[in-house]
Formats: structure tokens, C-alpha cells, sequence
């Protein structure tokens, strides 16, 4: 299976919010890099107290194996991505989001009945704020509505 991770400035999200593989499937993580750079790109991929750190060649991608989710204990996925200049040893950008790195959305590994599914945490928090959003403007308008017709809204005053 293979998942695409768009890179715009420094933020990396997933093609798709969430998807489902199989627990024998490789995953393929796929890179693409909105602002083309000459260099190095490595990823360094988590999962539990597994670490894979892979160079990327030309087709951007990184494959990880059954067993590597499994020993990680199907434990979300952390994406860092670095990118070094050609003759430097260190890094141009580095993969530490919280010191101006690359953002890539954590990868949650959900199993259900022998069944794995994935679910790009950040795009499913976005879905869920919205749905939130909507929920809370259906409640407000209610209470506009029932403030309109004359029931009065009773706050205590502490």
C-alpha cells in the first residue's frame, strides 16, 4: 500500500484522512515535495520503540515493514523529515517541528477484529472540530430561538 504525504512549506499531511491494510501489506510512505530543493531528505519514522531512519533517492519514498508496525506495538506512526544541502553534514532544515522543522501529521494505527486501519490524526481532529462547530451553531440558534419567542435565558449571578 502506498500513502502520499504532501509537503507544503513545512507542513506534511496524508492523501486521504484515513485508510484501511492489510497486516501482512508493506506501507509505503511517499514524499511529495511542493518546493523542490537540491539535497538530501531523511525521514526518520517511529512507531513504539521501533525507529527506522531511511535517505530518500529520487522517488521520495520510504517502506515500512509489517513487522516494523508489529514490534512497534501498532503505536502511532511519528514522521520527522529532514533536509541537508548537498556538502553539508548537518541539517538545512531539521525534523524537529517544535525548533522549525517539517510538521508531519502523526499516523494513529487502530485494530479492530484482526483488521488495521489508519488515521491521519490531524485531518480526523479537523473533522471532528467541525462537526463540533456545526453541533454548537445548531444549539445556539435553538437558544436564539427560544430567547426570540420570549422564555427568557436565567443566569445566576454568583
Amino acid at each position: 500500500m502506498t500513502r502520499t504525504i504532501h509537503i507544503k512549506g513545512l507542513t506534511g499531511r496524508f492523501d486521504v484522512p484515513s485508510f484501511l491494510w492489510t497486516e501482512n501489506e508493506t506501507l509505503t510512505l511517499k514524499f511529495d515535495v511542493a518546493e523542490k530543493r537540491i539535497g538530501r531528505y531523511i525521514v526518520v519514522v517511529i512507531c513504539g520503540e521501533q525507529r527506522k531512519t531511511v535517505y530518500l533517492g529520487r522517488d521520495m519514498s520510504a517502506e515500512l515493514s509489517p513487522e516494523f508496525i508489529q514490534k512497534g506495538e501498532y503505536q502511532p506512526l511519528t514522521i520527522l523529515l529532514e533536509f541537508r544541502p548537498p556538502k553539508w553534514t548537518r541539517a538545512m532544515i531539521g525534523n524537529d517541528p517544535s525548533n522549525g522543522g517539517f510538521c508531519i501529521e502523526p499516523l494513529k494505527i487502530e485494530r479492530v477484529n484482526e483488521n488495521t486501519c489508519a488515521v491521519a490524526w490531524m485531518q480526523k481532529l479537523e473533522g471532528d472540530f467541525e462537526a463540533l462547530s456545526k453541533r454548537l451553531k445548531t444549539v445556539e440558534d435553538k437558544l436564539k430561538e427560544f430567547e426570540d419567542e420570549g422564555v427568557p435565558l436565567l443566569v445566576e449571578n454568583e
